[in-house]
């Protein structure tokens, strides 16, 4: 499958590819292809910024990105619940381009101890932040084509759950959009608007019936009743 992957990208495919921390898979054998290291970790962010919109350290929160069609214009933050390191490699091989779409804070870092309980910082082992959690590689296949790759070391990001939260419904179709060479559809597009719909039980029902069609023309009779009698004496 992973032949058939790179096959297509070499005859100027576009390609997506969602990530996640291990024991899930890295795709080393194809992501070295394309000149991307996968760290065999997962990033933590000890900001304490994501606590104010209920995210905890496992949950990246990125508000700075590099320069690119994905995220041009882009002003919003999003979020990463489990992410893994996804660099460019230091030697990229001939012919292909890789750069960091984005990277968390610098007050973060990739946690290489997989198996603890609570996760610290350890300078011998760890990656310090800013860590590069998603990148782009593009490639001249000739017959003026071009292979696009996005590798985002996290793929809950664009889940049901996480889709709604601030920017990553967006970047997730600007995304799309890129690598389906439409890029006049990347934007920061409105948010749908919430269904805000009550829902009452019959009792509450004939308790609101009952203050808007009784209390509510009583309540106004008598205060008109009242200002009369005022302005009487």
């Amino acid at each position: 499958e992973l032949d058939l992957i790179d096959g297509f990208l070499n005859k100027g495919g576009s390609v997506a590819i969602f990530l996640d921390p291990p024991p899930a898979a890295s795709l080393n054998d194809l992501m070295k292809k394309w000149s991307i290291d996968v760290g065999n970790n997962f990033v933590v962010d000890a900001s304490g910024v994501g606590r104010l919109f209920g995210a905890g350290p496992s949950i990246p929160l990125v508000t700075n990105y590099s320069r690119h069609k994905i995220t041009e214009r882009f002003n919003v933050m999003t979020f990463f619940p489990l992410v893994r390191s996804v660099t460019p490699a230091k030697t990229p091989a001939t012919g292909i381009n890789v750069e960091t779409l984005f990277s968390s804070n610098e007050r973060s870092w990739a946690e290489t101890d997989m198996k603890s309980n609570q996760a610290s910082f350890d300078e011998k082992t760890d990656i310090k932040g800013p860590v590069s959690i998603a990148v782009v590689a593009t490639k001249d296949t000739g017959d003026n084509k071009k292979a696009r790759l996005v590798v985002y070391g996290d793929s809950d990001f664009a889940s049901n759950q996480a889709f709604g939260l601030q920017g990553n419904g967006n970047l997730f179709l600007n995304t799309i959009s890129w690598l389906a060479q439409d890029e006049s559809f990347i934007s920061i597009r409105p948010k749908n608007p919430e269904d805000r719909r009550l829902t009452m039980t019959e009792a509450q029902g004939r308790l609101v019936s009952f203050v808007v069609l009784l209390f509510l023309p009583v309540g106004v009779l008598v205060t008109g009743i009242s200002v009369w009698m005022k302005r009487r004496k």
